[in-house]
């Protein structure tokens, strides 16, 4: 994912998100300006107490010396609690808004975007970003502020003491910002390359965890272990260059400051010894030389710092600007209520193709009306676009050719909201997280109550094995139900789709992992209890076919043949094929 946001933009997008919070800025940038005015208060006290308290021997300003510094570092404390409290909250406030933003932003995203970028690519952006913005808001953004008021006034008084020894500072300055400049825009490049290094290793890390079994089944766990190593090392290979930069950037300021202040050192010396300036005026002199020479060194090794985070915030600004490409229309139209107008779904004269082969359509001139109340099968061979036809139905994605009504309104006048809760859908491979039974079966319908669990167990043949099962349907499932079989995940899937009770409902092989006998009972429950929903089936197995009342037989994207399954078997060559091969061989997903 190569970013291409400039600075400036990605700085207006954080730039939003701080002015909603401008109170709590206000009280940091007051704490962190009051530390500072303190600090600088103490080289007046520690002035003051050279000259008066320990000169002039008099117990009384050393007293009332030691009583004014012990104010300022009281004020210095409490300033300190304040700029700590005010800017680390702002910091985690920042970051959560921004983390929540992120991933609501994902979550709406087009299949289009994930078949270019890999999922770790936005966790990347969800974690690591988020975290490199959360520690510059905290720690290095209100010490840059801090620094840069701080050497600022420690000039101003270094003026005020003397003109002569502060000039030897003030020409060593432009040779402190070059290097500030340079090394930190080669920080900036670095920092941006570790991220993406990182979310390297991070995706591969979370497709391989993702395929565990899998990798353990095929003696993989070396081979992988090696390859996320390798891509592990070349993350710190990346690091360590932005690391050398930094380091360079830090010990060339500090190197140029400090030094200033032994050249101040001797010549300040010098005018003690003959009487031009007082011990008491080199001891603050120095005092704010060093504070100045501190600031300065804080504020390249802080620059650094914020050239990350500016580093991170194009990274996320760069996601954030990723628009899904299928959006709906300012003014939707809403679906009858009252009753379901028939043809429920009509495909007129469509033609697809997938955004990463345009060349090639994976759907060519379909056009197919499917009734309200009836079950419609489709078969063909693997890339026949079958599943594809699904896809479109939910509008995951947009036809190049042609249009899809659903209740003879156009999909794309209506709300996403509208359409998919209508439609549900049962992949062959469904998705269960972690949690519980139950929560699985109401993740469609979040108001449901038991009464709607239970009969949606019921009907999806789950009762046999949930009843078994120490926890019934409060069981924890393991993540992505590991503790369950397979048929068990699919059954728990179509459970989650008929609690909602669609209009319509997609099984995409959704009985695939089942052995006969309970799909047998499934397809006599969903039957039985579902004559006035409409269902749409790829199926494998010519026990379910058979049963539709249409079947539409597919291949190469093309409908080649439309009819029930005795029909077919009298009519089409293509299909008795397929029926020879009991369409298990032959039909694939």
């Amino acid at each position: 994912m190569k970013n291409t946001t400039p600075p400036s933009t990605a700085m207006k997008y954080l730039y939003n998100h701080i002015k909603k919070y401008k109170i709590f800025v206000a009280f940091a940038f007051s704490a962190v300006f009051l530390a500072s005015a303190t600090v600088l208060a103490l080289g007046q006290g520690v002035r003051y107490l050279v000259d008066q308290g320990f000169s002039s021997q008099n117990t009384h300003f050393l007293d009332l010396s030691v009583f004014i510094l012990f104010t300022v570092t009281s004020t210095l404390a409490f300033a300190s609690f304040s700029k700590v409290y005010f800017a680390t909250w702002l910091g985690e406030r920042l970051s959560t808004d921004i983390r929540k933003e992120v991933f609501n932003h994902a979550m709406h995203l087009t299949p289009n975007y994930f078949e270019a970028n890999r999922i770790g690519e936005v966790l990347s952006r969800l974690s690591a970003d988020t975290t490199i913005l959360h520690t510059i808001m905290t720690a290095s953004l209100p010490v840059a502020v801090r620094n840069a008021l701080m050497g600022f006034g420690a000039i101003i008084l270094l003026f005020v003491t003397s003109i002569k020894l502060t000039t030897i500072v003030l020409a060593v300055i432009p040779l402190v910002i070059v290097p500030i400049i340079f090394f930190g825009k080669r920080v900036k490049i670095r920092s941006q390359f570790t991220q993406e290094k990182i979310a390297d290793a991070n995706a591969f890390a979370e497709e391989t965890l993702n395929a565990l079994q899998t990798s353990q089944s095929f003696c993989r766990e070396a081979s992988d272990s090696y390859l996320f190593e390798q891509k592990s090392e070349t993350a710190f290979l990346a690091a360590k260059s932005r690391i050398w930069n930094k380091a360079i950037l830090t010990a060339i300021a500090m190197l140029l400051a400090f030094g200033a202040i032994s050249a101040i050192l001797w010549m300040g010396g010098y005018d003690v010894i003959n009487g031009k300036m007082s011990l008491g005026q080199l001891s603050s002199f120095i005092f704010y030389a060093a504070l100045a020479a501190g600031c300065v060194g804080g504020l390249s090794e802080s620059y650094s710092n914020v050239q990350e985070a500016v580093g991170a915030m194009e990274r996320i600004h760069e996601l954030m600007s990723t628009h899904p490409e299928i959006q709906e229309i300012d003014k939707p139209e809403t679906l009858p209520h009252q009753q379901i107008t028939s043809p429920v779904i009509e495909f007129c004269n469509v033609s697809f193709s997938y955004p990463t082969t345009p060349e090639r359509y994976a759907l060519k001139n379909i056009s197919l009306e499917i009734e309200k109340g009836e079950t419609v099968a489709f078969v063909g061979a693997s890339g026949a676009g079958k599943s594809t036809l699904f896809d479109l139905i939910l509008r995951f994605y947009e036809p190049n050719e042609g249009s899809i009504k659903f209740q003879n309104i156009s999909v794309q006048k209506l709300r996403f909201h509208d359409l998919r809760s209508a439609i549900r859908s049962v992949p062959q491979m469904p998705v269960i997280f972690s949690g519980t039974i139950e929560d699985n079966v109401r993740y469609a319908n979040p108001t449901a109550n038991p009464d709607d669990v239970q009969s949606a167990l019921k009907h999806a043949q789950c009762l046999e094995f949930v009843e078994k099962l120490p926890a019934k349907e409060s069981t924890l499932v393991g993540e992505k139900g590991l503790r369950l079989s397979g048929g068990q995940r699919q059954r728990i899937a179509i459970a989650r789709a008929l609690i909602s009770n669609p209009d319509v409902l997609l099984l995409d092989e959704a009985t695939s992992a089942l052995d006969t006998v309970n799909e047998q009972k499934i397809q006599e429950a969903l039957y039985g209890n579902l004559r006035d929903k409409t269902l749409l089936i790829i199926a494998h197995r010519l026990s379910t076919v058979e049963k539709a009342d249409r079947i539409v037989v597919l291949d190469n994207g093309k409908i080649v043949d439309i009819g029930a399954h005795q029909s077919l078997l009298n009519t089409s060559n293509f299909y008795n094929r397929l029926v020879a091969g009991e369409l298990a061989v032959n039909i694939e997903g």
